[in-house]
């Protein structure tokens, strides 16, 4: 869209023909705009990159250096510094398990990807959003206890924080989204269902004990507070209405590094 408020014609950003999977992308703040996109090559899929700036596309860039990458997403913090976060299983095909990955656009260069999960196990479709200055908060579930659980991290002045596992019960809680506010306090959504969700009989058995695929799902949000999540104590719904959003804070489980 340009400035008038009008769309462009559309133009075509990759440069080859190819298997070619999901889109994302983020923008500097300055009229510049990055594109990602991740194109599958032999049994790898690779992120790649491409930049729009002074009114003409450049050359694309691989993103990933290694594996099999997929789930990106992209944001930019409010002075323009652009994030973009995949899952990449990298290692033998088969016997390798997924990580969250994050790699940022500083002064006009990429910084090298840095490893965002630390789990042996599998870690799935990652979240980002810019906060202030020089600020990404990541989001991801993790299979990490033998259940999906939310996991965060924050990223601040090029450096990672500590892994913080935001849910930890026996319930299955995934798809995690994150969003800041004005305050530049993180706020996280994720999608809930009952314990043992998916497994293959559980249900079958009197009285249940697992929730089968599509059914039983509610949306749980959070708030950063100082140190801990602070949970809504009215439904999510009425987020936006008139009324005050009031809150209860959550303890704070820390992953050791």
């Amino acid at each position: 869209m340009n400035r008038g408020g009008t769309w462009e014609e559309t133009q075509e950003v990759t440069t080859t023909p190819g298997d070619i999977w999901r889109t994302s992308a983020a923008s500097d703040g300055k009229g510049n705009a990055w594109v990602f996109w991740s194109q599958r090559k032999g049994l790898n899929w690779e992120l790649w990159g491409r930049l729009w700036a002074k009114d003409s596309w450049k050359a694309p860039q691989r993103i990933s250096n290694a594996g099999s990458n997929t789930f990106h997403r992209a944001a930019s913090s409010k002075d323009g510094q652009v994030f973009v976060v995949w899952q990449s299983h990298q290692g033998a095909a088969g016997r390798s398990n997924s990580d969250i990955w994050l790699r940022a656009w500083n002064d006009g260069q990429w910084d090298a990807p840095v490893r965002v999960s630390e789990s042996s196990a599998n870690d799935w479709e990652p979240q980002v959003a810019g906060g202030p200055k020089d600020q990404a908060h990541i989001v991801w579930d993790s299979y990490d206890s033998g259940n999906y659980d939310v996991f965060y991290r924050a990223y601040r002045n090029g450096k990672l924080e500590q892994v913080e596992q935001v849910t930890s019960s026996a319930r299955f809680q995934a798809h995690a989204n994150v969003a800041v506010d004005a305050a530049g306090s993180p706020w996280l959504a994720w999608d809930e269902s009952g314990a043992n969700w998916g497994k293959d009989v559980g249900y079958l058995i009197t009285p249940a004990m697992a929730v089968p695929l599509h059914q039983e799902r509610s949306i749980q949000v959070v708030k950063r507070n100082g140190t801990s999540w602070s949970v809504p104590l009215i439904p999510f719904m009425f987020i936006g209405c008139s009324r005050t959003l009031r809150t209860r804070n959550l303890p704070l489980k820390q992953v050791a590094p």
